[in-house]
């Protein structure tokens, strides 16, 4: 797209797939995010603020120089960071202040990598949370249909989703991630 002139037309298809989902009774939500999953969870975020609702925001960098910064954000969102080297904020995984907002939170939002996932789900369980947990995948897709089965994913009941029709956002323990 950056070889494009303004005004240019581009040929896309989408939106594809489905969303995020604020769940009806639901006050206080827990974003998180790393890498390129930060921009849904600031859609979400912004999303969240307008109906009234409480938000944290957890985002995890490798260093300081990639920090999203905060005036970016809705002023109303507590926002805290990590970084891998402690240039900036919490030194380590953004999953390690999760666990301070867990028992606050009436829903959990994430989008990251899959070690970021696999750390929340282990949290979600030894902290016995039965509140929403959804997770919007990151996966390549090729055709973004369904079509080709690139991006599926085994849920627990059996079945195999196609990230990019079916999610990208799923119920955390919905998915096999073994």
């Amino acid at each position: 797209m950056v070889e494009k002139a303004v005004g240019e037309r581009l040929d896309c298809l989408g939106p594809l797939g489905n969303g995020f989902k604020l769940h009806r009774g639901s006050r206080n939500l827990l974003l998180m995010g790393g890498g390129s999953g930060i921009g849904p969870i600031v859609a979400m975020a912004r999303y969240a603020v307008s109906v009234g609702c409480s938000v944290v925001v957890l985002f995890g960098f490798r260093s300081s120089d990639r920090v999203y910064p905060s005036h970016l954000l809705p002023a109303e969102v507590e926002y805290l960071i990590a970084t891998d080297d402690g240039s900036a904020g919490h030194r380590g995984m953004v999953t390690d202040l999760a666990s301070d907002f867990l028992g606050w939170a009436d829903a959990v939002y994430a989008c990251g990598p899959r070690p970021m996932y696999l750390t929340l789900l282990e949290m979600v369980r030894v902290a016995g949370v039965r509140k929403s947990v959804q997770v919007s995948l990151e996966e390549n897709m090729a055709c973004g249909v369904g079509a080709c089965f690139g991006c599926v994913v085994e849920t627990r009941r059996g079945e195999m989703k196609s990230v990019c029709e079916d999610g990208p956002v799923f119920e955390l323990r919905e998915l096999v991630w073994g």
